[in-house]
């Protein structure tokens, strides 16, 4: 079962703390106008690490800072929570000048997945 193994992980790496091992979700939106929403990023924190599940900004409104400031906000508040690193995915290859711009930089690709098969 997944507890026993969790906490089988937990006492190896000698986690005394079990808050710290409860996974958090969060999500930042950005909004334009009165509750219009134009994008956003949710994900969750865990064991000293930001995972982000995804990262959106509405077309019309991207390649104007919102992007770039939903990840400030991130790093902020993975400072904030005590995480060390932030991992993050995607689907779109013009997508890593951006993160690279705003200091992420890659740590593997995996390979296999074509987002243009996706009807």
């Amino acid at each position: 079962n997944e507890t026993m193994i969790m906490n089988g992980v937990l006492n190896y790496i000698r986690v005394t703390d079990l808050s710290y091992c409860e996974k958090e979700f969060f999500c930042f939106l950005v909004k334009k106008e009165k509750d219009v929403i134009v994008g956003g990023v949710t994900g969750y924190y865990f064991l000293g690490h930001v995972n982000v599940d995804w990262l959106w900004i509405e077309k019309v409104y991207r390649n104007k800072g919102l992007g770039s400031k939903l990840l400030k906000a991130l790093d902020n508040f993975a400072i904030q929570v005590q995480c060390r690193f932030i991992t993050l995915q995607h689907f779109d290859e013009m997508l890593i000048s951006f993160y690279n711009k705003n200091g992420y930089f890659i740590e593997f690709i995996q390979k296999g997945f074509d987002s243009k098969n996706i009807k």
